[in-house]
């Protein structure tokens, strides 16, 4: 087993812009901001992030999905790296690789060996090369740690039975009615599959043992982890009956979190809590962020329907959900995106239409916090699970790069029609660009989110506001051109997707978005 002084140092531990003077009039300002640097030949050398609040977009990539480097059919890292400037266009600042551990399985999400790399997906010197090059590109790598489980075929499972929960059949502390499995005479608790048996993170070697595990990628330059299923780490039904298995979890993960810091303070903790805001929130104590799960569903209902109802309300639902958050911890970041891998894809959760994919764009990189994007997002790619189907492959076909780092399947699954007419370039793509470089500004990406007093039913719109600046946001939400009517001075920024000025004010561009610089947060948008 491998040891290191930073494994033993983890187990002490776990112990113990100025707003204008004067309204800019523009005749048509269509292409007024395109993003800032569409060629990366262009683009200068982005800084390293030293934390959460200087990262605006990060990216999501699922390894074997992505670009394929010795034409063996599966993405691998050398893959990732050759696609790093690719990356940098959309000026990505952190990307998220799933699992890359050794495991039997397509998706590596059960690791029979922590300190290693997948041979599908390369070595640990591809690994390092790739960490050295993003680094030059202001990137920052998160590893997928998932330690909540390992594979049944780990060597844990038979050398170390105690690190896991196994205990007699029928025993009278335990609740037994699911997720329970046979082994010899005993059962162990695998809450997603009996091929992942559930680590006891209760037991100190085992703690200790993910502290090591962390030290060893944090000593190769990785910037952080996301942590899958944080929920499950103490599972109600994994524990003895009466355990505050919550309580469980968030010292866990805050003991875990000052472990990663005293390698490296801006070292990123990530949680993967696939539950409603309420339950998200009590797990920010622990980490420096979480997906928002509810904010996703009210950015995409919101974006299917055109319409901003009470029900769907994406101002109201994220204020609600800041307000939550604040209660737990104010020092949290968000992390809002729209889909990743469990689930069906932008496109098809909206209807299928190109330009609601753009629309749904706009929100995303116009709300504060960390905005995410799944691989193949930005290009319009679909994926659906069929029903009656036992895998996620669909959500997760190769992306359509249409050159030689093309891969050929997923778990048998190879591009559907639809994605095979796809590539970089396109219309969707060109979208995100544009509209990513926005997070580069911090009103946009920390500034503190106000509704607008009142809105035309047709658009959804807020103002963003950091010291003395403020922006306001304004998405047409219809499939018609919708006027637009300030009651304040404005200095454009930029618009996405189409807008103008006409004699009476402003038209906005069916699902088409724009930004303001203001001087005020009071400000209302009348109806016509």
């Amino acid at each position: 087993m491998k040891r290191s002084w930073l494994g033993m140092l983890f187990l002490m531990l776990s112990a113990c812009t100025l707003a204008p003077e004067e309204p800019l009039l523009v005749q048509d300002v269509t292409h007024v901001a395109p993003s800032l640097y569409l060629n990366h030949e262009d683009r200068p050398s982005m800084p390293l992030a030293t934390g959460l609040e200087d990262i605006g977009v990060c990216y999501q990539i699922f390894v074997i999905s992505f670009a394929d480097s010795n034409h063996d059919g599966y993405g691998d890292l050398n893959g990732i790296t050759a696609k790093l400037d690719y990356l940098a266009d959309l000026n990505v600042q952190c990307l998220w690789l799933t699992p890359i551990n050794p495991s039997p399985s397509y998706h590596k999400y059960d690791v029979t060996d922590y300190f290693d790399v997948d041979p599908v997906f390369g070595t640990l010197a591809d690994f390092d090369r790739l960490i050295a090059e993003a680094r030059q590109r202001g990137i920052v790598i998160l590893m997928d740690l998932v330690i909540n489980h390992t594979s049944k075929q780990h060597p844990w499972f038979v050398a170390h039975p105690e690190y896991y929960r196994l205990v007699s059949p029928n025993h009278p502390d335990y609740n037994m009615r699911n997720h329970w499995h046979r082994h010899q005479s005993l059962m162990y608790y695998a809450y997603f599959w009996d091929q992942m048996p559930e680590l006891n993170l209760d037991h100190p070697e085992v703690r200790a043992l993910t502290f090591e595990i962390a030290a060893f990628w944090l000593a190769r330059g990785v910037g952080g982890f996301r942590l899958d299923a944080v929920r499950h780490l103490f599972d109600t039904l994994e524990y003895p009956v009466r355990t505050n298995t919550l309580r469980q979890n968030i010292l866990f993960l805050k003991a875990f979190n000052e472990a990663v810091k005293t390698i490296n303070p801006s070292a990123i903790v990530l949680a993967e809590v696939w539950s409603e805001a309420a339950a998200v929130a009590r797990y920010l104590p622990g980490v420096d962020s979480a997906f928002n799960f509810d904010l996703a569903t009210a950015i995409l209902t919101t974006v299917r329907d055109s319409s901003d109802s009470v029900s769907t309300n994406v101002v109201g639902t994220f204020l609600a959900i800041q307000a939550l958050y604040d209660n737990e911890d104010t020092a949290y970041h968000d992390s809002i995106f729209l889909t990743n891998h469990d689930v069906d894809r932008v496109i098809n959760a909206i209807g299928g239409s190109d330009e609601k994919a753009k629309l749904a764009a706009s929100i995303l990189f116009t709300l504060p916090g960390v905005s995410w994007i799944y691989y193949g997002e930005e290009l319009g790619m679909h994926g659906v699970r069929s029903a009656g189907v036992q895998t996620d492959a669909e959500r997760r076909q190769p992306m359509p790069w249409q050159d030689r780092y093309q891969v050929a399947a997923v778990d048998g699954y190879r591009l559907e029609p639809a994605n095979q007419l796809l590539a970089p370039g396109n219309a969707v793509h060109q979208h995100y660009q544009q509209a990513s470089a926005l997070k580069l500004d911090p009103v946009i990406r920390l500034g503190t989110l106000q509704a607008v007093t009142k809105t035309q039913r047709h658009f959804l719109a807020y103002t963003l506001t950091l010291e003395d600046t403020t922006y306001l946001v304004v998405h047409n939400l219809s499939v018609r051109a919708q006027p637009l009517r300030l009651d304040v001075p404005a200095q454009v920024i930029t618009t996405l997707n189409g807008g103008w000025q006409d004699a009476d004010g402003w038209v906005l561009a069916p699902y088409a978005s724009v930004l303001f610089n203001v001087n005020t947060t009071d400000i209302a948008l009348p109806f016509d």
